[in-house]
C-alpha cells in the first residue's frame, strides 16, 4: 500500500546532520587539497558538508551554513595563507569554536602552506589580516577579538602540518582520524527499532501509515518505503532502499559499502522515523544495515483493530440488531483477521439477513478468493521444504503439541527446527503454551493448495487427513501417489466391506511416508505396507504382527500401542534407522525380536505387555538405548544381567515387575550393580515387592556433560516406593543426597525441566527442613532476594502413609488415589507414583522430596504451599506433614567444593540428614 502521497517513497528531510564541516578559504585550497579531501570522504561514506559555491555570499555568514556547524560531529579547520583574511571563515572559525566549548565536539586543524605559530601567535600575513579588520570593523572591536581568541584555541589544538610532506598522506591520516571518532559515537546505532509482525491480511501496512501521518511531525528525517521486497529484487534493490532512506542529496552513491556506514553513522545522530512495508526476509533489513538483534517482535490487538475495522467495512456506526448475531458468526469465522472482514463487510453491504446467512455458509464451503489471495502471498514466499512443514501442519497438525509435531516431521526427513521458526517469523504459525496454533483461514488455505493440487493432477493425493478423501483415492484406484495419511476418529467403525477396501489400499501405497491412525476400528488381512515408511503411528493395531514383506529402511519411528501384536515379525529383519520402539499396552505379545537388528535403537517402551514373558539377550547390543520401560510387565521370568550395562541407559523403569524372576542363579530379591549405568537420571522402582536391598547406583556426576548435548529429558527423579521387604534405609537417604543435590546443581546451570521428584521409604523430614505445616496449607513469608543470597529454587519435603482400607471398600471410581502440592510462583506438583488398590496390600511411610526452580527475576514471594489429597474407597491416604526449606546459590558453591573432596561425602550425608542447622552452622548443604 503506498503512502498517503502515491509515492513508493516519502521522504521529510528537516535538517541535516553532518558527519565533519570543513572550513577552508576556497581561493586557497578548492580545486587542491580541499577537493582531494572531500574525495576521500565520499570514498569512506563519510558525510560532509559542502557549500560548493551554492550559499549567497555577503558580509555575514549565511543562516544555512550556521545549521550546518551546529548539526555537525567533527570539524575541519584549513588554515591557509589568505584564511584569515575571510571575514566568512573568521566567522564559521567562532561558531566551530563555540560548537566546541559547549559539547566537546572534534575540532581538528590543518596548516596547509602556513607555518602554525604564525597562526597561534597571528605574526605575519595573519597579523597584516587581523590589522585591516581592526580598522575595518572599528565600531565592532569585540567582534574582531572573539575572532583572534577563537583563532588562537584552535591553533593550539593538536593537528597536522602539511608544508613539505605527502598531501595524500596526511588525507589518509585525516580520514582515519575521523573514522575512529565516529565509530566510537556510533555504538548506539539502530537501538529504537520495532517490528510489526503478523500474517498477510491483519492490517500491518494500514497501521503503518497511519502511524507515519500522525508522528512524523516528531522527527528530523522521515522515509516511508511501501514494498521492500519487490525494490529488493531488481537488480541494485539494497543500494537503491539505502538511497531513499539516505535521501535526495546521496543519489550519487554508487556503493554498498559506502551507503552502509553513511546510514550507520547519520541514524544514530539524529531522531528519524524510517518505516519498511512489505519485508518477508529478514536478510532485506541486514542487507541495508537494520539488524535482527535490534528488532524486538510487537504483536497488534487484533481485537481492538478489528473493532475499528468493523464500522469501516459494514460503512455503518453501528450494526443493526436484527444483524448483531450474523456479525458475530462472522467475526468468528474470520478469527479477527481484519483483510478479511474488510472485504466481507463490503460484499455484504445493502444486502438482507438471508443473503448474509446465505453467504455465511458459501464462505464455510468456498472461502473468499481475494482474502485467500493475499494469505498466499505469504506462502508463495516460502521455500519448497518450508511450504511442505506448512501444509503438514495444516493438515495433520493444528493444535497440537510442538514437541510431538517436530519429532515426526524430523522422522520424515524435514529440518524442521529451521523451518518452523521460518514459519513463526512470517506469523503463519504461533507457538501457545508448547502447541502449535494455525490461524483457521491459513489453515484452510493450506489444505486448498493440497487439493488444488491434487485436482490440477489427478490421481496425485499425497496426503489425506479425512474419510471422503480415503473413499475417492479408494475408488479411483490413486493410491500410488499417497505419501502421508493421519486418520484420527475416535473409534470409528467401517462396515465390513469398508475395511477390507482401506487394508487393500494401504497395502499398494508403495511411496507412503508417514503413517499415523488412531482409535479407527479396521480389520482384515494386511498383505504388505510401503517399505519407505519413517514413521508409523497405529493405536489399536489389529493384527498379530508386521507383514513378511516390510522391510522398512528408512523407519525411525514405530509406535504400536494397545496392539494385537504377538510377535514383530518372524526371522530377522535390519532395521538401521530405528531411533523409537513402542509396543506399550500390547497384551498379546510374548516374544520380542533379535535386537540386533536394530543397532540404533534408543528408547523401548514395553510398560503394560503383560504376556512378555523374556528379553532376547541380544538386548546388551542396544549401546544406543537411553530409555527402557518394563513397566507392569508381570510376566517376565528374567531380566538379562547384561541390560545393567547399557551405558548411555538414562531412563529405567521395572515398576511393577512383582514376580521373583530368576537370571545366571540371582532373583529379583536383589538386582545387579547398576554403576556402570553412567547416564542413568530416572530409576522407578515402585512395587518391586520382592526387593530386599538396592543395588549399588552411580553417582550422578555425568549428567552434567550429557545435558549440554541433550538439555531436555523426559523425567528425571527416584522412585522407591511399595517395596515392603526393603531395608537399609539410610542408603536411601544417602542415595536421594547425591541424586537431589546434583540434579539441583545442573538445573542451576541448564536449566531443563519444571521439577525433579524423589519418593523413598521414611516417616521423617530431615532436620535441615524448616517452617512446618499447620493444617492442610504453609504459608510463606515475603522473602526479599539480595545481592548475598541470591535464591534459586525452593526444596518441599512431604511424609505421606498409604494403607489398605479395612474393612474392605468397592472402588468408587476408575481413578486412583493423588496427592497433588501446590507450591509459590504458581508450581504444581504430582505425586510421581501409581497408589493402586490391587498393588498395596501393607501400610507404609513415605517421603516425597520435589525441588522448584525459581526465576531469577522474581523478587518477592507472597503465596505459600497447600497439599490436596484424593481419595478413593479402597485406600486410605494421608499426608501427615510437610516443610519446605529455600535453596541458594551460595548452597550449591559449597555442596561443589565438598564433592571435590570424595573423603568428605560420609560426612556430608550424614551432616545432611540428621544434624541440626542451628547446632551447626558450618553445614556444607543446603541453607
Amino acid at each position: 500500500m503506498a503512502s498517503s502521497s502515491g509515492n513508493s517513497s516519502v521522504s521529510a528531510l528537516r535538517y541535516f546532520n553532518y558527519d565533519v564541516f570543513v572550513s577552508f578559504r576556497g581561493e586557497d585550497t578548492r580545486y587542491n587539497f580541499t577537493d582531494f579531501l572531500f574525495d576521500a570522504f565520499q570514498t569512506k561514506a563519510i558525510f560532509a558538508f559542502r557549500d560548493d559555491d551554492n550559499l549567497p555570499k555577503g558580509e555575514s555568514i549565511a543562516p544555512e551554513l550556521l545549521r550546518a556547524i551546529q548539526h555537525s560531529q567533527i570539524y575541519v579547520v584549513v588554515f591557509s595563507r589568505n584564511y584569515a583574511s575571510s571575514t566568512w571563515c573568521l566567522q564559521e572559525l567562532e561558531k566551530i569554536c563555540e560548537c566546541y566549548q559547549v559539547s566537546g565536539k572534534h575540532v581538528l586543524p590543518v596548516f596547509y602552506d602556513v607555518d602554525p605559530s604564525e597562526v597561534r601567535h597571528q605574526r605575519g600575513i595573519y597579523a597584516e589580516a587581523f590589522s585591516k579588520h581592526e580598522q575595518r570593523f572599528q565600531h565592532n572591536s569585540q567582534m574582531v577579538l572573539r575572532w583572534r581568541e577563537a583563532l588562537t584555541k584552535v591553533a593550539n589544538l593538536s593537528g597536522w602540518d602539511l608544508r613539505d610532506k605527502s598531501q595524500s598522506a596526511a588525507i589518509k591520516e585525516i580520514v582515519q582520524k575521523i573514522i575512529n571518532i565516529l565509530d566510537c559515537k556510533s555504538s548506539c546505532v539502530l537501538k529504537d527499532l520495532v517490528g510489526i509482525c503478523g500474517m498477510g491480511g491483519i492490517g500491518k501496512t494500514t497501521l503503518a501509515t497511519v502511524l507515519y501521518d500522525r508522528i512524523s511531525q516528531q522527527f528530523g528525517t522521515c522515509c516511508f518505503i511501501d514494498d521492500v521486497s519487490k525494490i529488493y529484487r531488481l537488480r541494485d534493490g539494497p543500494l537503491d532502499l539505502q538511497k531513499q532512506i539516505l535521501g535526495q542529496e546521496h543519489h550519487q552513491i554508487c556503493n554498498h559499502y559506502n551507503a552502509t556506514n553513511l546510514i550507520r553513522r547519520r541514524l544514530c545522530r539524529q531522531k528519524a522515523l524510517v518505516i519498511l512495508d512489505n519485508v518477508d526476509h529478514i536478510e532485506q533489513l541486514e542487507k541495508i544495515v537494520v539488524h535482527r538483534a535490534c528488532l524486538q517482535s510487537s504483536s497488534l490487538g487484533l481485537g481492538q483493530l478489528s473493532s475499528i475495522i468493523v464500522s469501516k467495512a459494514f460503512k455503518l456506526d453501528h450494526i443493526l440488531s436484527s444483524y448483531e448475531w450474523l456479525v458475530n458468526d462472522i467475526l468468528n469465522y474470520v478469527n479477527g483477521l481484519p483483510l478479511a472482514i474488510k472485504v466481507l463487510g463490503s460484499f455484504l453491504f445493502g444486502r438482507d439477513i438471508s443473503e448474509w446467512k446465505s453467504a455465511l455458509a458459501s464462505l464455510r464451503e468456498n472461502p473468499d478468493k481475494d482474502v485467500m489471495d493475499v494469505l498466499r502471498l505469504s506462502f508463495d514466499g516460502l521455500r519448497e521444504t518450508e511450504k511442505e512443514i506448512f501444509l503438514h501442519i495444516a493438515c495433520f497438525f493444528d493444535m497440537h503439541v510442538e514437541k510431538y509435531v517436530k519429532n515426526v516431521l524430523n522422522c520424515c526427513g524435514f529440518h524442521v527446527d529451521i523451518g518452523l521458526r521460518v514459519l513463526i517469523d512470517k506469523s503463519l504459525i504461533s507457538i501457545e503454551d508448547e502447541m502449535i496454533v494455525m490461524h483457521d483461514l491459513l489453515e484452510e488455505l493450506g489444505r486448498k493448495i493440497v487439493q488444488e493440487n491434487s485436482s490440477k493432477e489427478p490421481g496425485k493425493w499425497r496426503r489425506l487427513w479425512f474419510d471422503e478423501q480415503l473413499y475417492d483415492v479408494i475408488l479411483n484406484n490413486m493410491e500410488n501417489h499417497v505419501e502421508a495419511i493421519v486418520l484420527d476418529h475416535a473409534y470409528k467403525d467401517y462396515n465390513e466391506e469398508m475395511n477390507t477396501w482401506i487394508v487393500d489400499s494401504l497395502s499398494k501405497m508403495s511411496h507412503l511416508r508417514l503413517l499415523i491412525i488412531n482409535s479407527v476400528n479396521i480389520s482384515g488381512s494386511l498383505g504388505c505396507i510401503s517399505n519407505e515408511l519413517r514413521y508409523v503411528e497405529w493405536l489399536k493395531y489389529p493384527f498379530m504382527c508386521l507383514p513378511s514383506t516390510f522391510q522398512p529402511n528408512q523407519l525411525v519411528e514405530l509406535i504400536l500401542k494397545s496392539s494385537c501384536i504377538k510377535q514383530l515379525w518372524e526371522g530377522k529383519k535390519y532395521l538401521p534407522k530405528l531411533r523409537t520402539l513402542d509396543l506399550s499396552y500390547s497384551k498379546d505379545l510374548v516374544k520380542m525380536s533379535d535386537f540386533g537388528e536394530v543397532p540404533n535403537l534408543e528408547r523401548l517402551n514395553l510398560e503394560g505387555c503383560i504376556k512378555l514373558e523374556q528379553l532376547d539377550p541380544s538386548i546388551e547390543f542396544l549401546r544406543k538405548l537411553v530409555s527402557l520401560n518394563l513397566k507392569d510387565c508381570q510376566n517376565l521370568k528374567n531380566i538379562p544381567n547384561n541390560i545393567f550395562g547399557l551405558s548411555s541407559l538414562k531412563d529405567l523403569n521395572m515398576s511393577g515387575c512383582s514376580r521373583n524372576f530368576k537370571s545366571r542363579g540371582n532373583n529379583f530379591v536383589t538386582l545387579p550393580s547398576l554403576s556402570e549405568l553412567s547416564k542413568l537420571v530416572y530409576l522407578n522402582l515402585e512395587h518391586c515387592k520382592q526387593l530386599e536391598s538396592l543395588p549399588e547406583l552411580p553417582f550422578p556426576m555425568t549428567i552434567e556433560q550429557d545435558l549440554r548435548k541433550n538439555k531436555y529429558w523426559k523425567r528425571t527423579g527416584l522412585i522407591i516406593f511399595n517395596c515392603p521387604k526393603l531395608g537399609d534405609r539410610e542408603r536411601c537417604s544417602r542415595m536421594t543426597f547425591s541424586w537431589m543435590t546434583q540434579f539441583i546443581r545442573v538445573n542451576n546451570e541448564y536449566p531443563a525441566f519444571f521439577d525433579i521428584g524423589i519418593v523413598i521409604p521414611g516417616s521423617e523430614i530431615p532436620s535441615w527442613f524448616n517452617n512446618q505445616s499447620v493444617g492442610s496449607s504453609l504459608p510463606v513469608s515475603p522473602i526479599m532476594q539480595d545481592n548475598g543470597h541470591n535464591i534459586i529454587g525452593f526444596l518441599c519435603c512431604v511424609v505421606f502413609s498409604v494403607a489398605p482400607h479395612y474393612p474392605i471398600v468397592t472402588r468408587s471410581s476408575q481413578w486412583v488415589p493423588q496427592i497433588t502440592l501446590y507450591a509459590p510462583l504458581s508450581h504444581v506438583a504430582f505425586l510421581p507414583v501409581i497408589v493402586d488398590e490391587d498393588l498395596i496390600t501393607d501400610k507404609s511411610n513415605h517421603i516425597w522430596l520435589v525441588y522448584f526452580p525459581c526465576e531469577s527475576s522474581y523478587d518477592v514471594v507472597y503465596d505459600g504451599f497447600r497439599v490436596e489429597t484424593s481419595r478413593n474407597g479402597g485406600l486410605n491416604v494421608e499426608v501427615k506433614k510437610y516443610q519446605y526449606r529455600w535453596v541458594y546459590k551460595q548452597d550449591l558453591q559449597e555442596f561443589n567444593s565438598t564433592m571435590m573432596h570424595p573423603g568428605n561425602m560420609s560426612t556430608l550425608k550424614r551432616e545432611f540428614f540428621e544434624i541440626e542447622d542451628e547446632a551447626q552452622p558450618q553445614l556444607h548443604s543446603f541453607r
